[in-house]
């Protein structure tokens, strides 16, 4: 008997859909296809069984899970006649909807469903619902009420030293999922609670304060099996990297340990425009043959680096007059991170330096026109930076603050640099003042300005604008792939980097006095 079980008028698919397992097991008495289709019979038959006789949430979570196993490419028409079969046992016996049935295994289907159970309560890409207890004396198990949409607890995070307690929150904005890590402490708060959520991710917080108490104690009892590290500021945390936007690379997220940002200390500008491919096909291309350019990307770059070489932070100045190219030489450097809405102005305070610092911790800071610094706190500031960490300062209940700390790149342009800024006002620089912040002339010589070929452009003006336009056009995806690369191999990174040093030291810095070998040593690895 030959058995061609996706033909409409097969008798199996009848005895499947009339429930006549006994049939069924009659026809099936020859080859090797029959023995596994009889396998799989008797395999449905018993997890049909197993549910009727519990009943309970596990029993038909197997059946819906082999439903779909079926109709996803095993046996479609064996997957049907099993659903019909789910669907008659669980009115008859347990008094479930078809439309419930349905439904479970559309959830099952879906690329994007997600089912997780925590107890009484269960979340799916439907939402967060409760399961009430059985009454006594009750025939069926209750329906399952829904609470509010999905939110998902994905972590445990916790400070190094075992404080700071939040849980890592999975949650749907209208758009995407989102992670949010949120301080436990939240949760005794209902009315912070609901006015976050809302807030943030326009989620519908349950009006019904019964709904809140079971949103309230479903988010206070849950205890993901995952645990990481959570960080409030970007850069190197061990061997990972926390990108300013909350994106982490490093080994130990590929075990699902690691870190987490718990903070928002995005700069305004950290985002990316077009691919790396068209970044290095528009603008790295035209940096070729061009020395301030490429000495550009090698500061954009050169802060990730900095930790890895033991290096403390410190900057270059670009200076000359105005028009000559600086200020495009900062934005190709600025589009390895984000947008130009990255660059910032000397034009503010040493308190507030210390912040922006800080948000810029393991990359570059781009700041223009040197020329707004106070003259009197340029030297301080420049000082500051360098030593990679903000003043001591006291709370109100006379206990000290956390400090701000960072290892950062400044990338600077000015008409003048720091020996000229401060003689200008009556002050000396000191021998580490110029060390820490290396002035570069912008203008090359027998060039265009900051330039030395333009690349087939008519001029140096049509350059500079093409430039400008491509870095403006592309922009944020090499600092990911830059860091990615490191985090694939430090060990191997940090090695190259420490040879690339000795080497460039030895063969540019030869005979030179000590405070130059100290500036190549510094700023080579850019």
């Amino acid at each position: 008997m030959t058995l061609e079980t996706h033909n409409k008028s097969d008798p199996i698919q009848e005895l499947f859909q009339q429930g006549d397992i006994s049939g069924i097991k009659d026809l099936l008495k020859k080859g090797e296809s029959a023995l596994e289709a009889q396998n799989s019979v008797t395999e449905d038959d018993n997890l049909l069984m197993d549910y009727m006789t519990r009943g309970d949430t596990s029993s038909f979570g197997k059946v819906i899970e082999k439903i779909v196993d079926l109709k996803k490419g095993k046996n479609p028409v064996a997957g049907n006649a099993l659903e019909v079969r789910l669907t008659d046992a669980a009115k008859k016996h347990h008094g479930v909807s078809p439309s419930y049935i349905r439904n479970a295994i559309k959830k099952g289907e879906s690329k994007e469903g997600e089912k997780k159970g925590y107890g009484k309560y269960e979340v799916n890409e439907e939402g967060l619902y409760y399961h009430p207890p059985k009454k006594e004396g009750a025939e069926k198990e209750p329906d399952p009420i829904w609470i509010c949409p999905p939110i998902y607890p994905e972590a445990r995070l916790m400070d190094s030293e075992g404080y700071s307690h939040h849980i890592l929150i999975k949650i749907f904005n209208g758009k995407k999922y989102c992670m949010w890590p949120m301080q436990k402490g939240v949760i005794l708060d209902l009315k912070e609670l609901g006015k976050t959520l809302c807030n943030k991710f326009g989620f519908r917080f349950p009006l019904h304060p019964a709904y809140q108490k079971h949103l309230q104690q479903f988010l206070m009892n849950s205890n993901p099996s995952k645990e990481c590290t959570c960080v409030n500021k970007a850069g190197w945390h061990g061997n990972q990297y926390a990108f300013p936007d909350g994106i982490v690379m490093g080994d130990e997220m590929i075990k699902g340990e690691g870190v987490f940002p718990v903070t928002q200390f995005a700069p305004q500008g950290v985002k990316q425009k077009g691919t790396l491919e068209e970044w290095q096909d528009n603008v790295v291309v035209l940096c070729k043959k061009n020395s301030r350019l490429i000495t550009g990307l090698g500061i954009g770059f050169g802060g990730v680096t900095l930790k890895l070489v033991n290096q403390s932070s410190g900057g270059v100045n670009y200076i000359g007059p105005s028009t000559i190219g600086k200020s495009i030489c900062q934005l190709v450097s600025i589009s390895i991170w984000g947008s130009e809405d990255l660059k910032k102005t000397w034009r503010i305070t040493s308190n507030a330096l210390e912040g922006i610092c800080a948000l810029h911790n393991d990359s570059m800071l781009p700041l223009d026109e040197y020329g707004q610094v106070n003259a009197k706190e340029a030297g301080e500031i420049v000082y500051m930076i360098s030593q990679g960490r903000g003043k001591d300062r006291m709370k109100s209940d006379s206990t000290l603050r956390d400090v701000k700390t960072w290892r950062v790149m400044i990338f600077s342009t000015g008409e003048h640099g720091l020996e000229a800024h401060m003689k200008d006002k009556g002050m000396k620089t000191k021998a580490g003042q110029v060390v820490r912040f290396a002035d570069v002339p912008g203008a090359v010589a027998n060039g265009y300005g900051c330039f030395e070929h333009i690349h087939g452009e008519n001029t140096p003006k049509d350059f500079a604008e093409k430039l400008e336009r491509m870095a403006r056009t592309y922009y944020g995806n090499a600092s990911r792939e830059f860091v990615k690369k490191i985090t694939e191999n430090l060990e191997e990174a940090k090695k190259h980097l420490e040879f690339t040093i000795q080497d460039f030291v030895a063969m540019h810095a030869h005979n030179c006095s000590e405070q130059v070998c100290r500036v190549v040593a510094s700023r080579c690895y850019v």
